[in-house]
């Protein structure tokens, strides 16, 4: 069977809403912010080896111009180091693990990151010492509310 020119377009054009609708359910949940409107105030807390980072999560602005804000503080381990580490996947693709702060013999620093808020999901982990991540804890979710 010959297709003309027209047919096969309305095919790919069909083809193309289909994987669309395939791919919406499964990215959607994990990406699409909420609206400033709906925006929530969340609270966060990661530990590891006797450091404790706790603060809250926000976001601000209007969609697609979204910044998901984090803030709170780092209590380090009574002896030793301690750093919080942060990762953004950014459509599907993930970044760096990127240190933002470490806290010492039982001192406070403050901790503060922010993002553009889509379409990306992050985590957070707190790990011993003050470079590498050999030895942390369970990352916690900061894009599920």
């Amino acid at each position: 069977m010959i297709r003309s020119p027209r047919t096969r377009r309305r095919s790919v054009v069909l083809a193309a809403a289909v994987l669309g609708a395939a791919v919406l359910p499964a990215t959607a949940a994990n990406a699409a912010p909420p609206s400033t409107s709906d925006a929530i105030d969340a609270a966060w807390e990661a530990t590891h080896a006797g450091a404790v980072a706790s603060g809250t999560r926000w976001t601000e602005g209007q969609w697609p111009s979204t910044t998901l804000h984090v803030a709170g503080a780092l209590r380090g381990p009574g002896t030793g180091c301690a750093s919080v580490w942060v990762r953004w996947v950014y459509d599907l693709a993930p970044g760096l693990e990127t240190r933002i702060a470490t806290a010492c013999d039982g001192g406070t620093v403050d901790v503060a990151t922010e993002t553009s808020y889509w379409p990306t999901t992050g985590s957070l982990r707190v790990c011993a010492g003050e470079s590498g991540t050999g030895d942390c804890g369970q990352p916690i979710s900061l894009t599920t509310w």
